[in-house]
């Protein structure tokens, strides 16, 4: 169990911020001039990065590919049809998802006279522009790959109770999308192996499970001193946070709950992966059409 949780930590670690530490050591190091307002040479950043995720994640997530079967059943036949209907359904149910998200998005939005576009979207947007091809091959094979091995799988290896699977991995893969700190992510995946250890200690003394909300408290103070040490201004910090981004977190963080649940509910994450590269090759060539 600690491998488990030791290795999931440095994958979510190294995830989050190697692109901001190769960017930091190409500038000041090697005098690189990484320019944020090159939008070519932040699309190909973003390419080489996603590449780099992909093999290396598959490598370094290899066991997880061999805990799941591609296709379930008693016989071939019996086996494809199973993952095909599978498969339809969880793709029906992500888009009913991602519509009633993006309306409700849309209503509050519209309300409040703002752009909820986050700023994820917004990048990936321009990038289809520069590089299409490219673009096509991360968005659609490579992303899908790497976000469901980390999200969903390996945080299921540490977070066994099922509730608590679903909020935590909908709610770091929907918020990874939108919030400037990272830290919030790895402050999620903590608090939740900490529930998901209250639940086990409670449930093996047979009694009733109670969370208690001062693990709530202490993370929620916990990450209030990490923005403070990172920015060195915790109000700034707090203030600096879109309001667009916090209602375009709506959307992603229940499209990041309906995976989980898919994930939980199949236990396949062959499956998973499927029913995200179906959804991104339709973003994908919505965006490319309209761009």
């Amino acid at each position: 169990m600690k491998k488990d949780v030791s290795k999931t930590l440095t994958s979510f670690l190294l995830y989050l911020y190697l692109p901001t530490l190769v960017i930091l050591i190409g500038n000041y190091v090697f005098k690189l001039h990484f320019d944020s307002s090159n939008l070519e040479q932040l699309a190909w950043l973003n390419i080489i990065f996603d590449l780099f995720y992909f093999v290396f994640f598959i490598i370094y997530s290899i066991d997880i590919f061999k805990e799941y079967k591609v296709l379930e059943g008693k016989d071939s036949n019996e086996k494809t049809g199973y993952f095909i209907s599978s498969l339809v359904k969880a793709t029906v149910g992500f888009f009913v998802v991602k519509i009633l998200g993006a309306f409700i998005v849309g209503i509050i939005s519209t309300s409040l006279g703002i752009d909820a576009t986050s700023a994820n979207q917004a990048a990936l947007e321009e990038i289809i522009n520069v590089s299409p091809l490219w673009m096509l091959i991360t968005s659609v094979i490579c992303a899908p790959v790497v976000e469901e091995l980390l999200f969903r799988g390996a945080i299921r290896r540490i977070i066994k109770n099922k509730r608590v699977f679903v909020i935590v991995s909908g709610l770091s893969f929907g918020l990874v999308h939108v919030l400037k700190y990272n830290v919030a992510v790895i402050l999620i995946l903590v608090t939740g192996l900490l529930i998901d250890k209250i639940y086990e200690s409670e449930l093996k003394k047979n009694k009733k499970v109670k969370l208690s909300i001062l693990t709530f408290v202490v993370m929620f103070v916990v990450y209030l001193l990490s923005l403070q040490f990172i920015t060195g201004n915790l109000l700034m910090a707090i203030t600096s946070i879109e309001i667009s981004e916090l209602i375009s977190g709506v959307l992603y963080v229940s499209v990041g709950l309906f995976l989980a649940y898919i994930f939980q509910k199949y236990n396949n994450i062959y499956l998973n992966i499927g029913t995200h590269m179906i959804n991104n090759l339709f973003s994908y060539i919505i965006i490319y059409l309209i761009g």
